[in-house]
This record gives C-alpha cells, sequence and structure tokens, in this order.
C-alpha cells in the first residue's frame, strides 16, 4: 500500500501526471480516524474545486449495495460513497478487494488529493486547459471486479502497476496530446489480460458516456508544445 501512493504521488507530481504540488495539492492520510477522515472530506467538499482526485489503497468489501472500505488498525470504516461528490469534476480510484464481508480488515491507507488550478508553468497550464475542457463527471476505477479480491506484490498493487505502465506507454504513440482516463484504464486492463498466467483480477470503470475532447485527462505529454 505504502508502494502504490509512492507510485501515484510520483506519477501525479511528474510533468505526464500535470506537475501536482505535493506540499499543496496532495494530502496523504495514513490510518485516519474516522473523525479526521471526515473532517478532510468535509473540508475538501466545502472548498469548491475544480477537480478532485481521490485514491484509496488498502482492504475493502462488499456489504450489502455497496463497497465498504477499512480506514485503520481499529476496524473502522466508510462507505465509498461518502468519498464521491466532492468537486464537479471527480476521479475516484478504488484499489481495493470487493469480495463480499461482514466488515473489512486490516488496516488501510487514503491519499487525497484537491486542485485549485493555480500553476503557471507550461505543461500545467496545458493540464489545466484539458480539465477546464471536459465536462462535469464522475469516473471511478476498480482495481477488480465485485466479488474478486485485488492482488498484491512487492512492487504494490497490480492493477496501480499496469494502470501506470499503460499510461507511459500510451504517451510514447505517435501525436499523441493526452490520455484520458478511460483510456488509460482500458490500456491497463488489455495488457493486464495479455499476461502469461493471465491475472484473475477484472479492473471496472463505471463513468458517464461523453466525447472524447470531453474525458478528464489522466496524463498530458510533456514532450509536446503546448
Amino acid at each position: 500500500m505504502s508502494v502504490d501512493i509512492a507510485s501515484y504521488c510520483a506519477f501525479f507530481g511528474s510533468p505526464a501526471g500535470g506537475n501536482w504540488d505535493a506540499r499543496k495539492e496532495i494530502d496523504i492520510l495514513r490510518d485516519p480516524t474516522y473523525r479526521d477522515l471526515a473532517d478532510k472530506i468535509g473540508e475538501i467538499g466545502g472548498v469548491g474545486y475544480d477537480y478532485v482526485i481521490t485514491i484509496f489503497s488498502g482492504h475493502g468489501g462488499e456489504a450489502g449495495s455497496g463497497t465498504i472500505l477499512e480506514i485503520n488498525a481499529q476496524g473502522q470504516t466508510i462507505t465509498m460513497d461518502e468519498l464521491r461528490n466532492l468537486s464537479k469534476k471527480q476521479l475516484l480510484i478504488f484499489d481495493c478487494c470487493r469480495s463480499p464481508v461482514q466488515i473489512p480488515v486490516s488496516n488501510a491507507f487514503i491519499k487525497a488529493s484537491a486542485d485549485n488550478l493555480s500553476l503557471s508553468d507550461p505543461i500545467r497550464q496545458a493540464y489545466e486547459n484539458l480539465i477546464r475542457e471536459s465536462i462535469p463527471q464522475e469516473i471511478i476505477l476498480f482495481a477488480c471486479d465485485k466479488g474478486e479480491t485485488a492482488q498484491d506484490t512487492n512492487q504494490g498493487g497490480l492493477y496501480a502497476q499496469w494502470l501506470l505502465h499503460a499510461v507511459q506507454m500510451a504517451l510514447t504513440a505517435p501525436n499523441t496530446r493526452f490520455v484520458s482516463v478511460s483510456e488509460a484504464h482500458e490500456k491497463a486492463v488489455s495488457l493486464m489480460q495479455q499476461t502469461s498466467p493471465p491475472i484473475r483480477q477484472h479492473p471496472q470503470i463505471q463513468q458517464p458516456r461523453c466525447m472524447t475532447y470531453q474525458r478528464l485527462p489522466f496524463a498530458i505529454n510533456p514532450n509536446l508544445r503546448w
């Protein structure tokens, strides 16, 4: 889980990931209490950010009609829905199991990122423009399907590894301006299906219908002249 957090932070802090400011725009909550997490959710939701990325890496499961996330070693949990609707445009990544459970077990980490689109370097401006051009939407990425477990290795969660690898591969294609969230997810799923032996989890995406140019960017090509 710590590996996944480090990997996501490194990516989003890079030019390809949008040059997010680790000091001002990225919050990492490790083993938060329910009260601390609720306060952070309220704080982020109350600002009115243009775009919010929320990433959960840890233990989860399906209970009733929704996904339950364990947020600390004391067994406190929240529902997936409590992390939604924090801004008009939001990306959520849930890298956790979705097996039927009473309550999830073990501890987890929450990484929440919020951006007010204030930096001024050319790549960042291009990234901001892509966000502005996208329609209001919420996209949810799941590392596995309902009833499945999300596999983990010493290098981090398999979905996180393949998702970030897929983005880097996609950016090498000629004339690629940016990689949308859905394109990154679909490429990662394709690569995971081609492994031998095959990876026994099936990542899912929940998203609205929209045209390519209206989609949220996951990565931007820093080698182009913007």
